[in-house]
C-alpha cells in the first residue's frame, strides 16, 4: 500500500521488517515476497539505488532453495536486473537465462510475466533491439491475459526501448500513447513519473528544448516521493544534456560537482 501510494522509503522499511520477522518464523515464502517487492513498482531497480536490495534478494534465494521453481525464477530475474551496475554482463545474463528457463518450466503465466520483466531489463542493450522488443511484446500479452495493467505497462516500456534502438519513430509515438492510457488507468505516481521521463528524453532528442524544460520540473516533482533515486538521477542527466545543447554548462557546474558525492 505504501509503495502504491508513492511512499517508497516507508515501504522499504516495512518490507525489511517483514523479511526479518518472516525469517525468524521460518517463512521462506514471505521473505521472498518482501525481497521481490523491495525494488519498487518496476523490475529495473539496480543495486546502486539501495545497498540493501541485492543482499535481501540473495538472502531470499538462500532460504527459498531450489524447491520452488516459481519463486526462485522471480528472485533470479530480479537479481539479474539489479546487477546491471557490474561492468561484465556474463553473470547477469546467466542468472536471467536460468530464471526464464525455470519460469517456463513452472508453467504459470504470472510467474513467467514477473520473470520476463526482470529478464528483459537484464538482457536489453543497443545490440539486441529485437530481443527487447519480442520480450516486451510477450510481457504485454501476458499482462493483458492476466488483466494486470502494471505488467502491461512494464511490457510497453521494454517495447519502447526496443523501438528506440531500432529508430522506429512512428512506433515510439504509438507506444507512448498506449503507455499514457495505461498510466490513466493505473493512477500511480511511479508510472506517471516514468512516462514524463520518457517524454522528456524524446523532447531532448528532437531538440524541443522549451518542452523539455517544462517536462523536467513537473516530472521530478512527480517522481521524487515514489522513485526518489531514479527521479533525481534522470533529472540531473536530462538537465546536463539540455544545458550542454544550449551552451550553458557553466550554470550547472556546482550541481555536477555536488552530485558526485551525493549519488
Amino acid at each position: 500500500v505504501l509503495s502504491r501510494g508513492g511512499r517508497s522509503d516507508e515501504s522499504k522499511s516495512a518490507l525489511l521488517a517483514a523479511a526479518e520477522l518472516a525469517q525468524r518464523l521460518g517463512r521462506a515464502d514471505a521473505v521472498a515476497r518482501a525481497a521481490l517487492r523491495f525494488g519498487g513498482r518496476f523490475a529495473w531497480a539496480r543495486a546502486s539505488t539501495d545497498p540493501r536490495f541485492v543482499p535481501l534478494l540473495e538472502r531470499a534465494l538462500a532460504v527459498t532453495g531450489t524447491g520452488n521453481r516459481s519463486v526462485r525464477a522471480q528472485l533470479l530475474a530480479r537479481l539479474a536486473s539489479a546487477l546491471r551496475d557490474q561492468p561484465r554482463r556474463e553473470r547477469r545474463l546467466e542468472l536471467a537465462g536460468e530464471a526464464l528457463q525455470l519460469a517456463r518450466e513452472a508453467g504459470d503465466p504470472r510467474t513467467l510475466a514477473a520473470t520476463l520483466a526482470g529478464y528483459a531489463t537484464a538482457t536489453e542493450g543497443p545490440e539486441t533491439p529485437d530481443l527487447t522488443l519480442d520480450t516486451g511484446t510477450e510481457l504485454v500479452a501476458l499482462g493483458e491475459r492476466l488483466h494486470d495493467r502494471e505488467l502491461v505497462y512494464l511490457g510497453r516500456d521494454q517495447r519502447l526501448n526496443g523501438l528506440w534502438n531500432r529508430a522506429d519513430r512512428n512506433g515510439i509515438d504509438r507506444e507512448l500513447a498506449a503507455m499514457a492510457a495505461d498510466v490513466d488507468d493505473l493512477r500511480q505516481s511511479s508510472q506517471r513519473w516514468h512516462l514524463g521521463a520518457c517524454r522528456t528524453v524524446l523532447a531532448l532528442t528532437e531538440g524541443r528544448f522549451a518542452d523539455a524544460e517544462l517536462l523536467l520540473e513537473s516530472t521530478l516533482e512527480e517522481g521524487r516521493p515514489s522513485e526518489t533515486w531514479n527521479a533525481l538521477v534522470s533529472h540531473r542527466l536530462a538537465v546536463f544534456v539540455l544545458r550542454r545543447a544550449q551552451g550553458r554548462l557553466t550554470e550547472i557546474e556546482n550541481d555536477v560537482r555536488r552530485a558526485v558525492g551525493e549519488l
